[in-house]
């Protein structure tokens, strides 16, 4: 978090508290950077200067929790999180929550009494409940201990009380003509050389001091369920004191940002190495990485800073700049290539990006900067603003911590760059994937590897190490059956690792692809011709290793069977509403609300436009699909059809011969297959835009059984009524 340093501030402290402790100041402006901050990012430091301080935390994928203005969502940002829980806890396994205490700033980065842990972002009750509700991932606490505010005025510090000789003793309460000019005991003065203006400066040499503190980490911030810490703005006091209190508190996880100027990796691994005392290990924040990668892709500055409006584009369109992600060394040129167990990488965090925008990653470009940190080492942090506000990155987000995880891409993972100039850069992690990202096309990992993602600018190839196909068989229709209307065409298929899709073929032609077990779909054999036809099924894993299977069948649609059978349903309807049927028949009859059976169909007239789409796709009359109806009049009873010659023979409805009722009398036309005056089942429904309604259950006599469903012979015209239990049959010729 950048901190405002003035040595102005007299009586506006407290006005300062708007801006918040992230603010990046004048004196470190991130903006000024150019030439001087690339120098100083490839400037990899030897090898064996410095040691290592952790083995590292597998896979893990660490989510912000927050951006710089969650804190005034009106629902309570601890509230979003928890309904949220569900997605975060099955993509990471930690979440950085925002400052959790009472504070004179909304952000929470002036805190003001340590122990109360109602603050902008909720209650302490809604922090628990959110904490419990991310398990079992776990939360880390934001923990602002460089400076704290007054209660009523510069000093008072409360709930932890701490006198003066807590302050540092150069901080500008004790100046001239400032309120503490006068005041005594102090502290010993900054050695860090952090001050921050707008609060008090906290000496952590006192005992006091770091007693409370440890304190308030052990008892206040554990109750309510938090494992381990992100220490703010650390290069305001020493990494030793971060050592300290991680000693006392044993984190499972602690994190320091020490943003400085240029982002040199020497100064990281210095303040990792303070740290490394007594078990107090942390780690740090790649700013190194973070800074290769806005030279790499572009960045920009829009943010107020002390009520300045600035703004820096010069380096917005650096991309392509790829080869800064390479070092003299032939490792990535962040920390991460030097000491990656240490870093934890961002592309950006409330204080870079979100809508503070004070370093920010050119936008169009943070898909491709994801693409580099989550097949990386180091443990990669999201944005919450990029998981949950920037759409479709999400997903794109989760297909790269579904490829880290799968591949079991580590903290430690050994990183083998193939290629690094200013268009395009490629790399293989661990032997197990390969990544090439830039507008160059020249990088392919070669034969045996399986691109896994690509998209824009970047592709993702696996090592095909899968060389099993999949088994699969047609499991119906059977071999040499013969087959008509729609039919269930099934597959059984299985993998060693795991099935991705199964094709389903009619010949040689594709004609559906299930991607979820059972493996099936209804096939319409009535838009397929006579004869003999080759069904097949081809299963595929996803290393693209494939099998296939297929049955012979014979389709039979032809005239033998079939029997013109006609529905004429009376409903008198106003524009834009139509009548739909669903239906088919029991086997032997059996009476049950829904007929289990389908009837094949063949419609005789689909020149309607309204219909003719539906009819394309319906093969039977079943009570999984709809059947449609056309609307028509009996002749003489629609001057305006009459006149116009709207007729159901040219355009699919209006009058008709056949009807020989009235008005509104709606028609289903069709060959279905059988003897005449085998019996069917229908019932209707209406529908108009997205509303549809039901008839009612029907109670009609003289039909083979009793249900609710309206009875139609084959053969025959019936003759009924929406809603009515009557019917009436001519027989077709």
């Amino acid at each position: 978090m950048q901190k405002v340093f003035t040595t102005l501030l007299v009586v506006v402290s407290f006005l300062l508290f708007i801006i918040g402790c992230s603010n990046p100041t004048i004196l470190e402006n991130k903006s000024s950077l150019g030439e001087e901050q690339q120098t100083l990012s490839t400037d990899v430091i030897e090898k064996n200067n410095a040691g290592s301080v952790y083995n590292g935390y597998g896979s893990n994928v660490m989510l912000q929790g927050f951006g710089w203005d969650s804190a005034g969502n009106t629902t309570g940002w601890y509230n979003v999180v928890n309904s949220k829980s569900a997605t975060i806890k099955q993509y990471f396994e930690w979440v950085w929550f925002p400052p959790p205490t009472d504070s004179g700033s909304t952000q929470g980065y002036l805190p003001r009494q340590l122990n109360v842990l109602n603050s902008s972002y909720g209650t302490e009750q809604q922090l628990k409940d959110a904490i419990t509700a991310i398990s079992p991932a776990k939360a880390i606490a934001d923990i602002v201990i460089n400076h704290r505010v007054g209660l009523t005025n510069w000093a008072d510090l409360k709930n932890p009380d701490w006198g003066t000789d807590g302050i540092c003793g150069d901080d500008e309460y004790f100046y001239a003509g400032n309120p503490g000019a006068n005041v005594y005991p102090r502290g010993q003065n900054d050695v860090a050389g952090g001050q921050y203006g707008a609060a008090r400066d906290i000496d952590h040499s006192n005992a006091t001091v770091k007693s409370s503190i440890k304190t308030w980490m052990n008892t206040r911030l554990r109750s309510v369920g938090f494992v381990g810490w992100r220490y703010d703005y650390v290069k305001g006091y020493p990494g030793w004191n971060v050592g300290d209190y991680n000693a006392a508190t044993a984190p499972e996880l602690s994190v320091g940002e020490l943003w400085e100027d240029g982002c040199p990796q020497n100064g990281l691994d210095a303040w990792v190495t303070a740290t490394n005392h007594d078990g107090g290990k942390s780690l740090v924040f790649d700013f190194s990485t973070k800074n290769n990668l806005n030279n790499a892709f572009g960045w920009f500055k829009d943010a107020y800073d002390n009520g300045q409006h600035l703004t820096e584009y010069t380096y917005y369109n650096n991309y392509p700049n790829l080869s800064v992600l390479k070092s003299s060394y032939g490792t990535p040129s962040g920390y991460i290539g030097w000491h990656p167990e240490n870093s934890i990488t961002f592309v950006d965090n409330h204080d870079t990006g979100s809508t503070q925008q004070h370093w920010e990653l050119r936008n169009d470009k943070v898909g491709l900067a994801y693409v580099y940190t989550l097949t990386h080492p180091g443990l990669p942090c999201v944005a919450w603003d990029h998981f949950f506000d920037w759409g479709t990155m999400q997903q794109h987000i989760i297909d790269l911590i579904n490829i880290r995880k799968q591949n079991n891409i580590t903290m430690t993972s050994t990183v083998t760059i193939a290629l690094a100039n200013y268009n395009e850069y490629a790399a293989v992690i661990d032997g197990k994937i390969a990544v090439k990202i830039g507008p160059g096309s020249s990088y392919n990992p070669g034969s045996g590897w399986v691109i896994i993602k690509s998209g824009t600018d970047y592709c993702i190839w696996k090592k095909n190490t899968d060389t099993t196909p999949p088994t699969v068989s047609v499991t119906a229709p059977a071999n040499n059956a013969t087959v008509l209307g729609t039919v269930t065409v099934s597959a059984n298929a299985s993998d060693n690792v795991g099935v991705t899709k199964v094709e389903f073929y009619v010949g040689s032609t594709l004609t559906n692809t299930d991607t979820t077990s059972p493996y099936s779909f209804s096939w319409n054999t009535t838009t397929t011709a006579n004869g003999s036809n080759v069904v097949k099924a081809k299963a595929y894993d996803a290393a693209g290793n494939s099998t296939e299977a297929s049955v012979t069948v014979n389709v039979n649609n032809g005239s033998t069977g079939r029997v013109r059978t006609v529905v004429f349903m009376q409903k008198e309807t106003v524009s834009g509403q139509d009548i739909f049927v669903k239906g088919g028949h029991d086997a032997g009859l059996v009476p049950t609300y829904y007929p289990s059976m389908s009837e094949p169909i063949v419609y005789n007239n689909t020149k309607n436009t309204t219909t003719a789409a539906i009819k394309a796709n319906d093969g039977s009359l079943d009570w999984g699909s709809e059947s449609a109806l056309d609307w028509t009049c009996k002749p003489g009873t629609s001057s305006y059809h009459d006149t116009n010659n709207i007729t159901y023979a040219n355009s699919g409805y209006g009058v008709d011969p056949e009807n020989l009722w009235g008005m509104h009398y709606w028609k289903l036309d069709v060959d279905m297959y059988g003897a005449k005056g085998e019996w069917f089942e229908f019932k209707a429904f209406m529908r108009q835009g997205t509303t549809e309604w039901w008839e009612n259950n029907i109670t009609q006599t003289g039909t083979p059984q009793a249900t609710i469903n309206h009875w139609g012979k084959k053969g025959y015209i019936t003759q009924c009524a929406y809603g009515a239990n009557w019917a009436n049959f001519t027989a077709l010729p």
